[in-house]
């Protein structure tokens, strides 16, 4: 890593062990990375009634959680057994439109969500 990172995106699922780590790297990437670098925080298989809340990981984190992906257990299967990535699923699930949303907030040309031609094709 270096100075001419300009966006770096930390992802871990919400659980302790992966949460210290990700604190971690993100204490050790501010040494190294320029200081105007955006770095984005994702949590990957969130579930609202999981004992680690959102608000507990960015305090621990001192980061905004930029997203979070629902763990969203059939979706996940079908992916798995067609061996395809969740994004190529024929249904919209709610793990898709969260990612898309982000992806087109911080990475189209307009500011607008891309359509999912343009982000996933």
């Amino acid at each position: 890593m270096g100075a001419d990172i300009s966006r770096l995106i930390v992802v871990s699922h919400p659980v302790v062990n992966q949460v210290q780590q990700a604190e971690n790297l993100v204490k050790g990437c501010h040494d190294v990375l320029n200081p105007q670098c955006d770095i984005h925080f994702v949590i990957d298989g969130h579930e609202k009634r999981a004992s680690l809340s959102v608000s507990e990981i960015e305090k621990r984190l001192d980061l905004t959680c930029d997203l979070t992906l629902p763990m969203e257990w059939q979706s996940r299967l079908d992916s798995i057994n067609a061996g395809i990535p969740l994004t190529s699923l024929p249904r919209r699930s709610g793990y898709q439109k969260q990612l898309q949303r982000f992806v087109g907030n911080h990475y189209s040309a307009t500011g607008k969500p891309a359509g999912k031609r343009r982000l996933f094709k």
